[in-house]
């Protein structure tokens, strides 16, 4: 029919908004940290079709950093995601600024095959989705009041089974949470404690602090290494290990020599004083 008529459309898909539409890892005062994802939604006026992974800027605290395209073809809404990465900090929130979507070597049309224009209203930043990547600065941790010998490096030795850990910084701020904490299988696993120490069974203790921010980012000190010995050794066992100058369970005659050995709860070491160090022996 030469006189059919035929509809044209040559009209580019625009947007309309974006927006940011939710995060995984945001904690209740709406801090994002490290490896946290935040995702936007770019939306047209109509259904639009994507190939390859388009690119929406953002801007993170001043830096522009891309979310990637990760959903949405088919419909008028695009989703972009975003994992925070180490850095970037926004106190004031994530901004999407005033710029064109990047194609990034893809395409999103509408179904006339028209291509959409990329220019996307900016954004301003928004509270809710602050960064925070810094990790607090837990500080250097001591001994007070502590009876021994040893130094950081090596560990410490103390008969005193009580002392004060404490925690110094450099003039940075104090975290949110501070947490000492106690080990006592050489550093695997942590519990709670306390900066007063009291009461220590004889072992091998490691200490240290946990700092966490409001953003959950975590800062932790040095470790301390204390080896408290508290309990003096006691004899478990006395024998008689041997003896020279007999044959067999011949009768032991004068000159001939008796070993004992003596046992102790712990191991020990004799220093030598004014005399000799003497075992009793019953004969007879």
């Amino acid at each position: 029919d030469p006189f059919r008529q035929v509809t044209g459309d040559r009209t580019a898909p625009q947007v309309n908004r974006a927006f940011i539409d939710t995060a995984t890892g945001r904690n209740a005062a709406g801090w994002l940290s490290l490896d946290d994802t935040v995702t936007m939604v770019v939306e047209f006026n109509g259904t639009v079709t994507v190939t390859g992974s388009p690119l929406l800027d953002l801007n993170i605290g001043g830096t522009i950093v891309q979310a990637v395209y990760v959903g949405g073809s088919g419909t008028p809404s695009l989703s972009f995601r975003y994992t925070v990465s180490e850095g970037v900090d926004a106190p004031n929130g994530i901004a999407i600024p005033g710029a064109n979507l990047r194609l990034n070597g893809g395409t999103i049309r509408d179904a006339a095959g028209n291509m959409a224009a990329l220019a996307v209203p900016a954004v301003a930043a928004n509270a809710n989705y602050k960064v925070d990547t810094t990790l607090p600065e837990a500080g250097t941790l001591g001994l007070s009041g502590f009876e021994g010998t040893g130094d950081m490096a090596s560990g410490f030795l103390s008969r005193d089974d009580a002392f004060t850990l404490t925690l110094s910084r450099s003039g940075q701020a104090e975290a949110a949470t501070v947490e000492f904490q106690r080990s006592l299988d050489g550093g695997t696993t942590w519990a709670l404690t306390d900066a007063a120490q009291a009461n220590l069974a004889d072992g091998n203790y490691r200490f240290r602090v946990r700092d966490t921010d409001t953003a959950g980012n975590v800062g932790v000190s040095n470790t301390v290494s204390v080896t408290v010995d508290a309990l003096p050794p006691a004899v478990t066992a006395v024998a008689l290990a041997g003896a020279s100058g007999r044959t067999g369970n011949q009768p032991l005659n004068e000159g001939d020599v008796i070993t004992a050995t003596v046992q102790f709860s712990k191991p020990v070491t004799y220093v030598p004083g004014g005399g000799s160090l003497v075992l009793k022996l019953k004969i007879g």
